[in-house]
């Protein structure tokens, strides 16, 4: 499964209730802050207007949220309902209320009147009906996404973290990832004392009085506290998740002297492009090089020095008319690699022209 957002890690509770063994792989950390549904709250309910169809598919929706509180051991659901003021129809009571009533739903039509007195908030001028109904709550996703990763680790789901899932070979069934082997030291700062911002190593973590600091221990010599490679090239198999081929990407060369720049497999930040010809392009390493692996083999077959990291992810293409093959990828350093020179470089490698009339496979 990629990515550890809540519908990710959703998905891998599925699978793992079905007997599947799962892996979550997530470019970040987990669960996922920067996901869709990860804050605070969302609305969950049974009225959905017209849109009857989708109506029709919740209360399988909270068969399902019933399926996981009990295998989370704590609900996170605030059943509060749900109360709909409608100023313009737009022919959303006939089939709310028809759809509530095949559900078996219970719902009240509250008079406008008792409305201005329950409800001061609420501009009553214009009302044309308020609709009270049950079914309907409050999801609290910080919560659930907390607690479905101390689960999913706790049945046997592999969660791997600074994954960069960008190279998918659908043709010969491979995922191609760019693995880091980094130690890390995790610090809980109190929220008041946040510099959320402002450095770089520090995220907030909803739900919680706190922000994380998250620094890697490094020795006196700048080196990961522990053995290389600190960084590989991974081939797994879409099928079977087999590691096909592991290789350690890039070296020290541009961040020690020989003959410790010649060590293999430096930390790297970025993810892979794959070609349909079977080539995996990544640059990502400290060394400035973007590289092409044979996508089967994990063979080097070429390497092209930039003018400082390039950690984007490369861009294929093919260019209109000639039918040439292009890799274009940004070049800026990285702010998490200070030795690196800051730049703005957009850089472009091609096949050579073919004669007039012959185009490229």
């Amino acid at each position: 499964v990629v990515g550890g957002g809540i519908y990710g890690l959703c998905t891998a509770w599925a699978l793992a209730r079905r007997g599947f063994q799962v892996t979550v792989l997530e470019a970040g950390s987990l669960p996922n802050p920067r996901g869709s549904s990860h804050d605070e709250h969302r609305i969950i309910r049974h009225a959905y207007g017209k849109l009857e169809g989708y109506a029709r598919l919740m209360p399988a929706a909270f068969a399902v949220w019933d399926t996981l509180w009990s295998d989370l051991g704590v609900r996170h659901l605030a059943p509060i309902g749900a109360s709909y003021f409608v100023r313009h129809d737009d022919n959303w009571m006939e089939p709310t209320i028809r759809a509530l009533d095949e559900m078996a739903i219970g719902y009240r039509l509250t008079p406008i009147d008792e409305a201005r007195t329950r409800f001061p908030m609420i501009e009553t001028e214009g009302l044309q009906a308020v609709v009270e109904t049950e079914g309907a709550g409050m999801l609290f996703p910080a919560r659930i996404l907390n607690d479905l990763v101390v689960h999913l680790s706790a049945i046997g789901v592999d969660l791997i973290t600074g994954a960069q899932v960008d190279a998918i070979d659908p043709e010969r069934g491979l995922v191609i990832l760019n693995t880091l082997f980094m130690p890390e030291m995790l610090q809980l700062i109190p929220r008041d004392k946040c510099e959320i911002g402002k450095d770089p190593f520090t995220s907030p973590q909803a739900g919680t009085p706190y922000c994380v600091r998250s620094m890697p221990i490094l020795s006196p010599l700048g080196a990961p506290c522990i053995a290389p490679p600190w960084s590989t090239l991974v081939a797994v198999d879409l099928a079977t998740g087999e590691k096909r081929w592991e290789v350690p990407l890039g070296t020290l060369e541009e961040m020690a002297p020989w003959p410790l720049s010649r060590i293999k497999g430096a930390p790297s930040v970025g993810g892979p492009s794959v070609s349909a010809g079977g080539i995996t392009f990544i640059a990502a390493t400290p060394d400035y090089y973007l590289r092409a692996f044979d996508t089967v083999t994990g063979a080097e077959l070429w390497k092209a020095k930039l003018p400082t990291g390039g950690h984007a992810t490369p861009t294929i293409y093919r260019a209109p008319g000639d039918d040439r093959q292009f890799v274009v990828i940004a070049a800026g350093g990285h702010f998490g690699m200070p030795q690196e020179p800051k730049g703005d470089y957009l850089i472009a490698f091609a096949l050579p022209k073919k004669p007039e009339g012959v185009t490229h496979p």
